[in-house]
């Protein structure tokens, strides 16, 4: 409120005090309840029916009311009572009805405001009711109820400096001392109350939620704390609906429909008074919408439960959960209340009009109810109910008396009991109201600075009973607002959730979206609550509080939960693996076959045929041979530094170990022939010594260049992550390009020349037909070459030792061709071509048929002769088979 809103308030109050006993303002509420007394204490309740446009409406409110106005009497009394609190002053009372109307509430106070000695307006009274135009002086006001009459009420009272004390007023506008500067309560305020739902919400991880409050100061002030708490807690409203208690039943319907228009929020907050929820629930009854959602009432409707205002509606209600300001059971009250009746307790104006109420009977002559019966009796079989809420009324009379009982004692003893009102005053009885500490009918009373009692809040359940199979309410938690502290009094197993059929005790979510699984990060949508889920690839890990991805350094892969990167375990070849299993095996039989072929070569190396086919070369090339296939098996090995060292060296001289031989060996035919087609002069080095030295300077050169690029470029254990989106690292011996390439440059090149003298001598006479073997190995081996290298440095893909079981494949193949095109027809011819033919071959054919023996060629120098019939003597392995002897 502004200062000139303030002062235009001020203004008209006053006036309107001024003239009030000249005016009467047509239907205000005319009934007093007096108790006199020395100090007099204002009493505001809510005792009639509201009217929108009246006053006043004519009918009871609700039996708490009356419980109410009972329970400040009857304290008042026990006050007066009793020796230790205000001995020698009597406490009095005035209670007036506020019709739960916040201007019949404003027009009400004026009766508590001071006045003059002269002001024909004062008077006072020595009966229990009086007229309309009575005032009273009072030292401090109980109530208002509302928080809207509340509000009005001390905007009047705080500028005469008068207490106010509300038992149910819980706005946070109230806690303004600024504004409301002798307003107290002994109710928390509703920041309280909601830091007492958000803690329980947040126990049970809702995070979406729906909010319905009522227009007003109560309903938009506690919504506007649930929006800042919530947010704080990471808690979002799905719907935010506002409500008043005018709604017709199709705009009840309408607001049953806004929730479940977003399935996802379960829990419903209700920050509204027990009108509005009885339209709420009636609608979602009409609507057959039970068991589909959590609700979470206030104070403000909670008390309507247990009055029975909202009979008829538990199975909606079933499961909700209420906030009720912590308060004990007033010893005695029942039995009083109960025993009360029109007859004994005239005193209370209203007390026949609640005894028609409450027994649905009139005093009057009509026909249309039955005749009210002073005999009669409040009972729990005809309805009866205590308010929770009377403690309450109960500690605010307690702490005013002892307020003024202190004041007394410490400033004015002795006093006539007429002269205490006059050492009493408002900033004095305020201090002494806000340093109150007591045990209570509330608990432990106790204010902060804003005059506000930390309270604490009991949490209740409605559930059905399962020996009875009716509705009971009972406290499941606990929520201290001094330590902020949440405390279950039952096993949070044990609650039942009433959202399936039959009851769970899985506690049911309320969120908006399911948290993302490991791997994944969040994409917010508008409201915090609510995202989307992207998975990031296999090799990143989420980062940035799982809101983006980051890929893992080349050699690592993120962990389980995908937070942060590892190492990945490196593999290797292992002798069990099925490719391991495999070049083996073929390697094994390479190997086998080499050395029964050598074996045969030894045996038979005084043949003709052996001699005549360079023993020596073959030799060395069989020794090729199990080089290279000694090397797969150093390629399956586990990868250590000598390993690399020895395949790097096996690799290369695997294969110029057995071309090296073979190009001596074509080169050496190419040469004989090549001269005899010219002279006939031997031709030079062509010594079985010579070509042994010929290949061994050619292997030679491989050595040397192997050992220089080792050197150089030194082959070393290496990882290889083939695809860096697939989790697999392969531990190998790393060749370095460079010197992979100058070895095989050079083992390519022995090849070539192989090829080449093996074309060049393509026209051989048919029986020197082992050029064509040669031929076929060489061809081979290089188409083996150009497909498989290609393919050893574009391969980037795939798991499995790809490059190892390419560079095996390699020297298998080359070095079984090499054995199958070069040794296995002489070892055939070895085994099955007769003496006579091997003699046979020692003749040449001629053209036109005719056959004449090698030495009658022109050769003259007989030195020249024995290279000739080494040349013939090639035939003998290759020519047709003929059948051996018997």
């Amino acid at each position: 409120m502004t200062l000139a809103r303030g002062l235009v308030v001020l203004l008209s109050v006053l006036t309107l005090h001024s003239v009030a006993c000249r005016f009467i303002i047509p239907d205000l509420p005319n009934k007093q309840f007096v108790i006199q007394g020395d100090l007099i204490l204002g009493g505001l309740f809510p005792i009639s029916t509201y009217h929108p446009f009246e006053p006043c409406g004519g009918e009871i409110a609700s039996e708490a009311m009356m419980q109410f106005v009972e329970a400040m009497a009857i304290t008042v009394k026990l006050v007066n009572l009793r020796s230790d609190i205000l001995p020698n002053v009597t406490l009095g009372m005035a209670v007036l009805d506020t019709c739960g109307k916040d201007t019949t509430a404003l027009v009400q106070v004026l009766h508590f405001l001071p006045q003059n000695e002269t002001d024909e307006c004062a008077s006072s009274t020595n009966t229990s009711t009086t007229d309309a135009d009575g005032f009273f002086e009072v030292v401090g006001v109980v109530g208002a109820y509302k928080s809207t009459s509340s509000l009005e009420v001390a905007n009047l009272l705080g500028p005469f400096e008068i207490p106010q004390m509300s038992y149910g007023s819980t706005s946070d506008l109230l806690s303004d001392r600024t504004r409301y500067p002798y307003f107290m309560r002994v109710v928390p305020p509703d920041q309280s109350q909601t830091n007492a739902m958000i803690d329980f919400i947040h126990h049970f991880n809702w995070t979406y939620i729906h909010a319905i409050h009522s227009i007003g100061v109560y309903g938009e002030g506690a919504v506007a704390n649930l929006r800042l708490l919530a947010k704080s807690r990471g808690v979002c409203l799905a719907t935010d609906i506002q409500v008043k208690e005018e709604y017709t039943d199709g705009e009840w319907e309408n607001v049953v429909n806004q929730l479940l228009v977003d399935s996802r929020a379960k829990v419903v907050v209700v920050y509204a008074g027990p009108d509005h929820v009885l339209g709420l629930f009636s609608a979602a009854k009409r609507m057959k919408i039970t068991r589909r959602f959590i609700w979470i009432g206030s104070d403000a409707w909670a008390e309507g439960i247990r009055t029975n205002r909202l009979n008829g509606l538990k199975d909606i209600m079933l499961g909700a959960f209420t906030f009720n300001v912590f308060a004990k059971t007033i010893p005695l009250f029942g039995t009083y209340f109960k025993g009360l009746n029109p007859n004994n307790n005239a005193e209370n104006p209203w007390f026949s009009n609640y005894w028609e109420s409450y027994f649905n009977c009139t005093f009057s002559n009509s026909t249309e109810k039955q005749q009210c019966n002073t005999t009669w009796e409040i009972s729990e079989d005809n309805g009866y109910m205590e308010s929770r809420s009377l403690a309450a009324v109960v500690d605010s009379v307690y702490v005013f008396a002892n307020a003024l009982d202190k004041i007394i004692k410490n400033t004015c003893p002795g006093l006539d009991p007429l002269a205490t009102r006059n050492c009493i005053n408002g900033p004095t009885l305020y201090q002494y109201l806000r340093n109150s500490s007591y045990d209570g009918n509330l608990g432990e009373i106790e204010f902060d600075r804003n005059g506000d009692v930390i309270g604490t809040y009991d949490i209740e359940q409605i559930y059905i009973d399962n020996n009875t199979g009716g509705f009971e309410q009972d406290v499941v938690a606990r929520w201290f607002a001094k330590t902020s502290n949440l405390s279950f009094l039952v096993n949070i197993t044990d609650i039942p959730w009433y959202l399936d059929t039959p009851a769970s005790t899985a506690i049911p979510k309320s969120i908006c979206s399911d948290p993302c699984d490991f791997g994944f990060y969040y994409v917010r949508q508008d409201l915090a609550c609510c995202w989307d889920c992207k998975k990031c690839r296999e090799n990143e890990i989420v980062t940035l509080n799982q809101t983006d991805c980051e890929t893992c350094p080349i050699y690592y892969w993120p962990n389980g939960n995908f937070t942060k990167c590892d190492p990945i375990e490196p593999d290797y070849m292992r002798w069990y693996d099925p490719e391991a299993i495999m070049l083996v095996a073929f390697a094994s039989l390479g190997i086998a076959a080499t050395l029964t072929v050598l074996g045969f070569f030894i045996k038979h190396r005084e043949h003709k045929l052996i001699k005549a086919s360079s023993r020596e070369l073959c030799y060395i090339m069989l020794v090729g041979m199990l080089i290279g296939y000694g090397t797969v098996f150093g390629f399956i090995t586990p990868p250590v530094d000598i390993n690399c060292y020895l395949d790097h060296f096996g690799f290369s001289l695997g294969f110029a170990w057995v071309y090296a031989p073979l190009l001596t060996r074509t080169n050496r035919i190419y040469r004989i022939f090549d001269a005899g087609k010219k002279s006939t002069k031997r031709p030079s080095i062509i010594g079985s010594r010579s070509q042994v030295v010929i290949a061994t300077v050619l292997i030679t050169i491989q050595v040397v260049i192997s050992f220089i690029t080792a050197v150089i470029t030194p082959p070393e254990i290496g990882l290889s992550m083939p695809l860096i989106t697939e989790k697999y690292v392969e531990l190998s011996c790393d060749m370095p390009l460079s010197s992979l390439l100058t070895s095989l440059s050079y083992n390519i090149l022995l090849v070539l020349l192989c090829a080449f003298y093996a074309f060049k001598t393509r026209k051989l006479p048919d029986n020197f037909n082992e050029s064509r073997f040669i031929s076929m190995c060489v061809y081979t081996t290089l188409v083996i070459w150009c497909a498989l290298i290609p393919i050893y440095f574009t391969t980037t893909i795939g798991k499995g030792f790809l490059k190892i079981i390419i560079l095996s494949l390699a020297l298998l193949l080359n070095c079984t061709v090499a054995l199958v095109m070069f040794f296995v027809p002489k070892i055939y011819a070895l085994l099955c071509i007769s003496e006579e033919a091997i003699q046979y071959a020692e003749t040449q054919q001629q053209p036109g048929g005719a056959v004449r023996p090698l030495n009658e060629t022109n050769m003259k120098a007989s030195s020249s002769v024995e290279p000739f019939k080494e040349r013939s003597s090639i035939l003998a392995s290759l020519r047709p088979p003929q059948p051996r002897s018997p």
